[in-house]
């Protein structure tokens, strides 16, 4: 016997609705106690709250990403660029694309495309150079 389509949307939405510990709990419930002898629906009911549980751990993982990125000089400083970007118009935070100018209607394209290989080298040319070992330089005889 499985879930009907409108049992697993209500049992996804009460799983989003539980904090993490009640999730955790529940998972332990369903591993541990039903183990084998689950019928089918107990099975999906523990696979939403598995896929629940997962999902909220990916969005943890990408805020620490996030909060790391911006504790470096280089994430402050391309966070910086993209808000005067966005100050002037130029960039549109809100759905990651360049913005059209409204007076015109021409896309702000070209100017994007420009910025794009410069974040680039910046990224590229602000990155820590590894260690080389120091040889001594020996001197070409002149002819």
């Amino acid at each position: 016997m499985c879930l009907s389509e409108e049992g697993h949307e209500a049992y996804t939405r009460l799983a989003r609705g539980m904090d993490d510990e009640r999730l955790q709990q529940l998972d332990r419930y369903y591993r541990d106690e039903l183990g084998l002898a689950a019928d089918t629906a107990e099975m999906e009911l523990h696979s939403i709250v598995i896929c629940e549980l997962e999902i909220r751990r990916q969005e943890r993982i990408r805020r620490f990403k996030r909060s790391l990125w911006l504790s470096s000089r280089r994430g402050r400083f391309v966070e910086a660029i993209k808000r005067w970007l966005v100050q002037r118009g130029l960039w549109s935070s809100s759905r990651q694309r360049v913005a059209t100018s409204s007076a015109h209607g021409m896309s702000l394209y070209p100017v994007m495309s420009v910025l794009k290989p410069l974040f680039w080298l910046l990224w590229l040319f602000s990155a820590k150079p590894a260690r080389a070992s120091i040889e001594p330089v020996t001197k070409a005889p002149h002819l």
